[in-house]
């Protein structure tokens, strides 16, 4: 039940979310709507990481391991640049 609420929070909080998931179910997909404009660039988390937002900012980012990460994902020089971002990691 946490995990869902977790990212329940995440999503309501944060506004535009793309996940390793991705909302079209496959990321290359999602990468290619950034790069044209039709996604805005966003967090993406890998299983077993998650971001803490306050006041529709991000300001944590929490791990099981230092295999799970976070990045934010946007576009640099016309490529999808990943900026993977330092975690916390909680057990």
């Amino acid at each position: 039940m946490r995990k869902i609420l977790i990212l329940f929070l995440i999503i309501f909080c944060a506004g535009e979310i793309i996940s390793c998931q991705s909302k079209t179910g496959n990321p290359a997909a999602d990468d290619q709507a950034i790069l044209e404009g039709k996604l805005k660039p966003g967090y993406a988390c890998d299983d077993g990481a998650g971001l803490l937002f306050i006041d529709g900012k991000m300001v944590k980012s929490v791990s099981l391991n230092p295999d799970h990460n976070s990045y934010y994902v946007s576009v640099k020089d016309g490529k999808i640049y990943e900026e993977k971002i330092p975690s916390e990691i909680i057990k």
